[in-house]
């Protein structure tokens, strides 16, 4: 099913969109605890102290809720993480000035960290498999 799913992005079936700031993709070819949240968290502490303006975009596996949510607007965790998901609630309590968003659609979260926050880089947290935004760096 992937094979056929990228093969569809590549000859323009299915469309990647370009959000206006640079994203990285963090991901594995595997699924659970294989660091990606970890990875994440030291990413945005790295790229803070070098100057950017760091966001967050997750789609918040095993939340209770569906659409967007903000996580943090940067101050700390919003919700529960039964609403907003484990890992974001996570990096909500430990990342400061990091505004993180979870969304199914990965398009439409980006776009509302982009329009609410302006960062330079989103992060996206396991996105290996995922091809609706465009990717400036893959980390896996």
């Amino acid at each position: 099913v992937i094979y056929w799913r990228n093969l569809f992005y590549q000859f323009g079936f299915f469309v990647s969109h370009k959000l206006p700031c640079k994203v990285i993709s963090i991901g594995n070819i595997t699924t659970g605890g294989t660091g990606k949240t970890p990875t994440v968290i030291y990413l945005c502490r790295y790229l803070q102290e070098k100057g950017c303006r760091v966001a967050v975009l997750s789609r918040g596996y095993g939340r209770s809720t569906k659409g967007t949510i903000i996580a943090s607007n940067g101050d700390g965790a919003q919700g529960t993480w039964q609403e907003t998901g484990d890992e974001p609630n996570l990096m909500a309590r430990k990342l400061k000035n990091v505004p993180i968003v979870v969304d199914e659609d990965r398009f439409r979260g980006g776009s509302i960290l982009i329009e609410k926050f302006n960062p330079d880089i989103i992060l996206m947290d396991d996105a290996f498999q995922h091809r609706a935004i465009e990717r400036d760096l893959d980390l896996v």
